[in-house]
């Protein structure tokens, strides 16, 4: 299982799940977000908890913290919310807030080599 120590690892576990009986989940600062139909919601609580473990609790996710550290007090749980999903003919319920690269956090696979001649010196 993956550490998840901010909403950007919580995402990037979301992003794997196969078929999900969830319509969207989105994570910040603060809470995860999911948009699910009321029927749905049980699976979509025990999918969670697969991918979670034991860090889901009733209406939060327990976030890690490293060895000696603080935070400064800073919360490390997400607020778990339920939402229905949205319809089509109406406005969503709340845009979602992404950062400009949402994947930039995750290494590629596989790097393309400089052309011949080109350097990443960036002292020069």
């Amino acid at each position: 299982m993956t550490a998840l120590y901010t909403w950007r690892d919580v995402e990037r576990v979301l992003r794997h799940v196969d078929a999900p009986p969830w319509a969207r989940a989105d994570a910040d600062l603060e809470s995860l977000v999911v948009q699910c139909a009321a029927e749905r919601r049980a699976d979509a609580r025990v999918r969670l908890a697969e991918c979670f473990g034991h860090g889901l609790k009733d209406d939060h996710l327990l976030l890690e913290s490293p060895v000696g550290t603080s935070w400064l007090g800073a919360s490390r749980r997400l607020r778990l919310v339920w939402e229905e999903p949205e319809d089509d003919d109406r406005q969503p319920l709340r845009p979602p807030v992404r950062p400009l690269w949402p994947y930039a956090s995750e290494e590629p696979a596989e790097l393309p080599p400089l052309e011949p001649g080109l350097s990443l010196d960036l002292a020069a």
